[in-house]
């Protein structure tokens, strides 16, 4: 049953009529349209399945009836289909090959700095400690908590400040690395 409003055709949205066109009971989707939210639950997902197949199913049956395909046209767009559904097929392998060298690469990057023998530090463009491993936070006897958004500059001493100053703003006007020790 579609319903018509002021010459508006509401068939193609599945929210206003989710009855199947041969008559048979459907359970009654729950209407949701929040805009605020951003992820789906899996019933969610389930319900919004149901409500794209019922809409698929509309517009098939109203395509049918109005085009009458040839045997080889039918053909034709099955090919196409097929094409299409191989497509994303390997996109999905690609994509999940994807997610494998990802993790990979986290675990390469836990192993590197959070269990390095070395202390590290990640510095914002103002000096502030933005991550730090283990290491550096038992080096500085704090928490890795406490380091972060504290300024580098809190944890050297008075007297070598300058050469730290100069360091960082050597850093910056060459982008070439350098070393300088602190205490």
């Amino acid at each position: 049953m579609n319903t018509k409003n002021a010459g508006h055709d509401d068939s193609a949205n599945p929210l206003v009529d989710s009855t199947p066109q041969d008559g048979s009971k459907q359970d009654s989707l729950p209407q949701d349209s929040s805009p605020k939210r951003q992820s789906l639950g899996g019933q969610e997902k389930q319900i919004l399945r149901q409500r794209a197949e019922v809409e698929a199913l509309v517009r098939v049956e109203e395509t049918a009836a109005e085009v009458a395909l040839s045997p080889e046209e039918a053909r034709r767009l099955l090919h196409e289909l097929q094409v299409h559904q191989i497509e994303l097929e390997i996109q999905n392998e690609e994509l999940r090959r994807a997610q494998v060298e990802l993790e990979m690469s986290r675990t390469q990057y836990f192993d590197l700095f959070e269990l390095a023998p070395v202390g590290y530090l990640t510095l914002s463009g103002k000096g502030l400690i933005l991550k730090a491993n283990l290491t550096a936070a038992t080096l500085l006897g704090v928490t890795r908590g406490a380091l972060v958004k504290q300024p580098l500059t809190s944890f050297i001493l008075p007297e070598d400040q300058e050469i730290y100053y100069l360091h960082r703003k050597k850093l910056f006007e060459t982008g070439s690395p350098l070393a300088c020790e602190l205490r």
